[in-house]
């Protein structure tokens, strides 16, 4: 595994709503100048970040390239100071591919999950990359319902779980619920999402405990006096134990 000493996190910013620039920082404290990532023709926007927990020198970032509608998966092997860019082919039948979010597990493999859109509607995919976002495997269907949206992905890298490199990808529908499909191997998924929730307006995030790996569903249903606050209607807790099985 390779450092850099004091090097603790890699920080992804949006520059306007033109392109994507990246920093790391050291001690809490900037050390350089931004990068630019993207360094790509027109505007690009929903951006997602991962480092590579086998070796910190390794990072990945994808963000939406509007003019196209392809993702742009951006991947760095010295702690982000130079950057290679690669588009991800689109998904099946999309004219616009949307909200990337990206993902490694503990063996150096990355994920990016997304929501392709086209004249079918909306869909979740996952595609897998065996070399930290340069090159693509073929993208994996979870749902085509026509309505997914909002789509958040996870990998479990506890170092003590039983469940390590399992994968979490959660979606919901605009017109209420929120699903979560589960892989060993990001390639076979659970045939049935492994959790549903209902509600209006819900909103997705995965979380792991140190130790046991678990994802958090948080479903918000109304505002308060028609304001901006959102009630919180129920918080459910799901384990993501040897019960629930990938066909």
């Amino acid at each position: 595994m390779r450092t850099l000493p004091g090097v603790a996190v890699a920080a992804l910013l949006g520059a306007g709503a033109a392109g994507v620039s990246a920093r790391f920082v050291q001690d809490g404290l900037d050390v350089g100048l931004d990068r630019n990532a993207s360094n790509w023709p027109g505007t690009q926007a929903e951006v997602s970040i991962a480092v590579d927990p086998s070796d910190p020198a390794i990072v990945l970032a994808a963000t939406m390239n509007v003019p196209d509608g392809r993702l742009l998966a951006m991947s760095s092997r010295d702690f982000g100071v130079t950057w290679t860019r690669a588009p991800v082919p689109k998904g099946d039948g999309s004219t616009i591919d949307n909200d990337p979010m990206v993902a490694f597990d503990t063996q150096g493999a990355a994920y990016l999950a997304r929501i392709p859109a086209g004249p079918s509607g909306t869909s979740v995919d996952v595609v897998r990359s065996p070399d930290g976002g340069r090159t693509w495997e073929p993208a994996v269907r979870i749902s085509s319902s026509g309505m997914d949206d909002k789509v958040a992905l996870a990998v479990d890298d506890t170092p003590d779980s039983p469940w390590q490199d399992r994968l979490y990808v959660a979606w919901k529908l605009p017109r209420g619920g929120v699903f979560v499909s589960r892989s060993l191997d990001g390639v076979k998924w659970s045939v049935k999402p492994v959790a549903e929730g209902k509600g209006t307006g819900a909103h997705t995030s995965i979380a792991f405990a140190p130790v046991r790996a678990k994802f958090v569903r948080i479903t918000q249903t109304d505002v308060v006096d028609a304001g901006p606050n959102w009630v919180i209607a129920n918080v459910n807790l799901y384990e993501a134990g040897p019960g629930i099985v990938v066909k």
